[in-house]
């Protein structure tokens, strides 16, 4: 049993490796390059080595430098895995949260543009929002994003058209069209409702997909919002690199970004 379990684990390493690489070969054709997409890769490459070079590295790690590394390493990899099922449990469960009707404002956060195009995962935060404009009392819907480096105009312009075709008055739409992420997404859009509120109290329900809702709430309460979030769907595939994404991002936060 012991022979057959130590050829099995080389396998399962080549095997985990090679799914890891594949994944971000294959995401990489439908989505921008970022954290998320590439670090499936560059953890695959790391199983796929150990997996290649299991008897060897193991007998490098009995003694000196080497048995200092594979225990750091293990200690690393167990850690990394029990804190990612903790964390995406909180933001799986805050992104099922039903938000409050009649919201004042609605305020949808940006997400990467295809080129000229909204992409799949903007397209299903304005789907969301529009359908709580249809099913409530709303005032304004304000759209937030630049333009980033793989886009060909702002993600604010791209959103408001998509709204408007949607059957949007383009009369309540905002544009917010100079943030490049999330704090900055509602630091200049409070910047705009502020000014139209003049002091009045106002509730926001924003609008992004559900693994990013919970660390949006966070900065939205942080910067003084009144605020509860809608978490939009997100395509099934592509939701292991959303969430190793958001868990980096998560921790960021709560390291830095709180205390800023």
């Amino acid at each position: 049993m012991k022979k057959n379990s130590k050829k099995k684990l080389p396998l399962f390493f080549k095997i985990l490796g090679i799914a890891g690489i594949l994944d971000c070969l294959c995401i990489s054709f439908v989505s921008n390059f970022n954290f998320g997409t590439l670090f499936p890769g560059g953890l695959g490459c790391i199983f796929l080595i150990y997996g290649c070079y299991y008897e060897k590295l193991n007998q490098w790690g009995k003694k000196g430098f080497g048995k200092i590394f594979m225990k750091t390493a293990k200690i690393g990899i167990s850690l990394f895995f029990i804190t990612f099922f903790i964390i995406t449990a909180i933001i799986i469960e805050n992104g099922a949260k039903t938000p409050w009707k009649d919201a004042d404002v609605i305020v949808v956060l940006g997400a990467a543009l295809h080129g000229w195009e909204v992409s799949p995962a903007l397209a299903q935060r304005l789907d969301t929002a529009k359908q709580y404009w249809d099913e409530n009392n709303v005032s304004y819907i304000v759209v937030t994003g630049s333009q980033g480096p793989q886009e060909d105009r702002t993600e604010a312009e791209a959103m408001k058209e998509y709204l408007v075709n949607k059957g949007v008055d383009a009369d309540v739409i905002l544009i917010e069209d100079e943030a490049h992420n999330t704090r900055e997404n509602f630091t200049f859009s409070k910047k705009i409702l502020d000014e139209i509120y003049q002091g009045q109290s106002y509730r926001i329900v924003y609008v992004t997909n559900y693994f990013h809702t919970f660390r949006a709430g966070l900065l939205a309460k942080q910067l003084g919002f009144s605020a509860e979030g809608l978490g939009a769907p997100v395509t099934f595939y592509m939701l292991p690199n959303y969430y190793i994404r958001e868990y980096f991002s998560v921790i960021k936060y709560f390291l830095i970004d709180s205390r800023m």
